[in-house]
C-alpha cells in the first residue's frame, strides 16, 4: 500500500502520502525530520496491521466465500471512513484533496484489500465456506 502510494506520489498523481496522513495524525503536521519520518512510517504500518487484524476477525463473521470482494470492500470502507473523519474534524493539512489523489487512494485501497485477502489465505486462514446439506 505504501509502495503504490509512493509511486503515485513520485509520478505526481497523488498529492499526499499515507505517511503524511500518519504524521499529521501523530504530530499535527507533516514530518520534518528523519526521526519524525520513521515514527510516522511505523505508525502507518501499525495502522495497516490493525486493519488486517480487524479484517481477519470480521471475516469469521461474514458468511460469504467471496472474501476477495469482501476485502476490497473493507479497504474501500476504511479509505472512505478516513476521508470522512478527516473532513468532519477539519484536519487542514490533509484537506482538500483533488480527484487524482482520490482515485490513486481508491486504487491503493483496492490493491491493499486484495493483498490482505491473499495474505490471509497464505497464512492459513480459512474463510467461512458456505456448505449445502443434502437431506
Amino acid at each position: 500500500m505504501s509502495v503504490l502510494n509512493f509511486i503515485s506520489y513520485s509520478l505526481g498523481i497523488a498529492e499526499i502520502l499515507y505517511l503524511d496522513w500518519a504524521a499529521v495524525l501523530i504530530y499535527g503536521y507533516r514530518f520534518n525530520t528523519i526521526l519524525e519520518f520513521v515514527i510516522a512510517q511505523f505508525g502507518q504500518f501499525v495502522f495497516s496491521g490493525m486493519m488486517g487484524i480487524v479484517f481477519a476477525f470480521l471475516l469469521s463473521w461474514v458468511r460469504s466465500a467471496n472474501y476477495f470482494f469482501n476485502d476490497m470492500l473493507f479497504g474501500m470502507v476504511v479509505w472512505f471512513g478516513s476521508y470522512a473523519i478527516t473532513l468532519l474534524l477539519e484536519v487542514t493539512p490533509l484537506i482538500p484533496v483533488h480527484a487524482d489523489t482520490v482515485l490513486s487512494n481508491i486504487v491503493t485501497a483496492i490493491v491493499c484489500g486484495l493483498v490482505l485477502a491473499q495474505s490471509f489465505v497464505l497464512a492459513g486462514g480459512k474463510p467461512y465456506q458456505i456448505t449445502t446439506s443434502k437431506g
